[in-house]
């Protein structure tokens, strides 16, 4: 299998485990009150949990997470 295809196929199993486990993965409110991180690969997947759904704001490979989310 294509290592990109199969890399995006992790990451979308990443988000499914996100929807059923939200709070497992660490609260950065250092970067933004409220956001929780999760990191899959070389990739940062930045979400907040609301009610019972998440909502996925930010998904960073290498850049500055601050610089981004105070931009």
């Amino acid at each position: 299998m294509n290592r990109a295809i199969l890399y995006q196929e992790n990451m979308e199993a990443r988000f499914s485990e996100l929807s059923d486990f939200p709070l497992h993965y660490p609260a950065v409110d250092h970067i933004r009150r409220g956001y929780r991180m999760s990191v899959y690969g070389s990739h940062s997947i930045y979400y907040q949990v609301e009610g019972n759904q998440i909502i996925i704001a930010r998904i960073l490979g290498k850049q500055d997470p601050i610089g981004i989310f105070l931009a």
